[in-house]
């Protein structure tokens, strides 16, 4: 009775921290991709542990103490698909900035269709929200709500002329907010998005 009762407790006890440790993967995969990762598979090899448990239990126990292998099953599938359903849909940082930086290309080429050109560096993203002074045939705003900063909370860096004289520069230096750097602290380039279309 003893050993039935510790295997019921073991059982669950990898239940929970199978389903424990994949839910925490999931609430923090907009923040760190890297250890979301790490969770899931932590979930995944605590569900096999559970699994060589059963196996070596498994007939010993009655069918009240069997119950929870049903739910054994659902946590594998769950670790298993977890990186393909549940962490990579819900958007990183990296893709939360490059998509800001298409909406700034978007509204930075309406912007040109009415005044006949792109913002100098001088007049920046600002020009989408506020009309520069000397400017004709400004139609904004072009943005609804005031510039947003980048993911982590700095502002984008915008230059015209960019690299590609006919196009401005739109950038985000990541995580850390300075030139370089790998991982979430990687630099976003506006040439690394699908912007817009060159007049």
């Amino acid at each position: 009775m003893k050993k039935l009762t510790t295997a019921l407790f073991v059982q669950w006890i990898c239940f929970l921290a199978s389903i424990g440790a994949l839910l925490l993967a999931v609430a923090i995969s907009r923040i760190n991709d890297l250890l979301a990762s790490v969770l899931l598979t932590a979930a995944f090899v605590i569900a096999v542990i559970w699994t060589i448990f059963v196996a070596v239990y498994g007939r010993k126990l009655s069918w009240s103490y069997k119950f929870p292998i049903a739910l054994l099953l659902a946590t594998i599938v769950k670790a298993v698909i977890g990186p393909h359903y549940y962490v990579h849909p819900m958007p990183s940082a990296q893709h939360m900035a490059k998509r800001q930086i298409s909406q700034f290309g978007t509204a930075l080429d309406s912007l040109k269709q009415d005044i006949g050109r792109y913002p100098s560096t001088e007049e920046g993203l600002q020009a989408l929200r506020m009309k520069p002074e000397g400017i004709t045939g400004w139609d904004g705003p072009y943005l609804l709500k005031d510039l947003p900063n980048d993911p982590w909370g700095h502002p984008f860096i915008y230059r015209f002329p960019g690299k590609n004289p006919r196009q401005p520069e739109i950038i985000s230096y990541g995580a850390d907010g300075k030139p370089g750097g790998e991982g979430q602290n990687a630099d976003i380039f506006n040439d690394e998005v699908p912007l817009h279309k060159e007049y």
